[in-house]
Order: C-alpha cells, then structure tokens, then sequence
C-alpha cells in the first residue's frame, strides 16, 4: 500500500492524503453516527407515546375501581330474605310473572330459573336491575327465540354473592 502510494504523483498523493480522511469522516457519518442518532429519536418518540398511553391506564384504572366500589356497596339482597324470596319478587315487578315455569335453588347461593314467552326486553332488564341493585350475577344464561317478536324461553342460573 505505501509503495502503490509512493509511485503517484504529487499531485495525486496530495487528493489520496485529503480524499481518504474525508471519506472516512463520511463513512463513519452514514454508516455509524446517522442510523444510531435515528434510532435514539424513534426511541423517545416511543417512550414519550408509552408514558402516555401508561398514564391514561391508571387513570381508567382508578375509575374502574370506583365503579366497582360504587356497585359493590349498593348491590346486596336484603337482610332477612332469601334469593328465592327476591326472585320472585322482582320477577312480579318486571312482569314476568307469568313467564316464570320453574325456580329452582342451586346450591348455597344460587338459583335455577326457567322462563317461557318471556318478554325479552322486560327480561333484560329484570337481569340488568339484579345485577346492580341486589348484586345478583347470571352465572349461565340459555335464550331461545320464539316465532312471535320479543317472545323468548330462557333458563337462567344466578348466584348471589351474599
């Protein structure tokens, strides 16, 4: 290499002894310095996206907690009646009275309904009114649709978490 060197010109040594540091230089540019200073960037455009996203998470986790307390405090079967003694009550004030065939306890804690030609949205929201007033939550649910719109047969299995 230094003889190839030495048997230039001076003219040709002088732009091999400039050209060679500058390519180099830029070599080390493109190839190293660019692609990391690139990469640092997209990094703290993610991380800064990531915090982000991070905080908005424990903000809904923190409603979510309250929801769940709010519900949790007011959802309880009152004292001194049975879940059976409840669901007949609010089957009667749903109008689904005469939809009930069958209510079967299930356990310490649980209840097995059967219900034919029952309104559906009456049914929706005897369930809904369960849920969030008594704390009574649906364990399985069966709904079989009728011919006549809105009629529906179901077998619900509920559980009360009293």
């Amino acid at each position: 290499m230094k003889q190839w060197f030495l048997n230039l010109e001076k003219r040709e040594q002088r732009i091999v002894s400039i050209g060679a540091p500058l390519l180099l230089v830029f070599l080390i540019y493109s190839f190293g310095w660019q692609p990391i200073s690139e990469s640092v960037e997209l990094l703290k455009t993610q991380t800064q996206s990531q915090t982000q996203t991070l905080q908005w998470m424990r903000k809904a986790a923190v409603e979510v907690k309250q929801l769940r307390g709010n519900t949790t405090q007011r959802a309880r079967i009152p004292a001194g009646q049975s879940l059976l003694a409840v669901i007949d009550k609010t089957t009667q004030t749903a109008q689904l009275g005469k939809a009930v065939k069958r209510i079967q306890p299930k356990g310490k804690n649980g209840v097995q309904i059967r219900l034919e030609q029952a309104a559906f949205d009456n049914m929706i929201d005897w369930l809904n009114k369960l849920k969030t007033q008594q704390g009574i939550s649906i364990t399985t649910i069966s709904i079989e649709r009728l011919d006549t719109p809105g009629l529906v047969n179901a077998r619900i299995s509920l559980a009360s978490s009293v």
